[in-house]
């Protein structure tokens, strides 16, 4: 990241401190046992995330075969292309 990405420094020095206090509190929490991380989402209840209902589950599975089925038809189509360039083309 540059600094350029960050509107709200002015200075070089500014940018590092924050950059030190942001990977300082990254660290912290990583450095916390696995029964606190879990107290503590259990005490803050918008730190859970919300499971799924049905229909967006559905919409997510939908959303996501259709996707997969679009990249393969692209495949497939490229794959027919170059077969026709082979026999037509270069072949010939």
């Amino acid at each position: 990241m540059t600094r350029w990405q960050f509107g709200g420094f002015n200075s070089k020095d500014r940018y590092v401190e924050e950059l030190l206090a942001n990977q300082e509190k990254e660290l912290a929490e990583l450095r916390k046992e696995p029964g606190e991380r879990e107290k503590e989402q259990q005490e803050n209840p918008y730190l859970q995330e919300e499971p799924l209902t049905k229909q967006e589950t559905r919409r997510m599975i939908v959303s996501a075969t259709a996707a997969g089925l679009v990249i393969g038809l692209i495949f497939i189509g490229a794959m027919f292309l170059f077969l026709m360039f082979c026999i037509n083309v270069w072949f010939s």
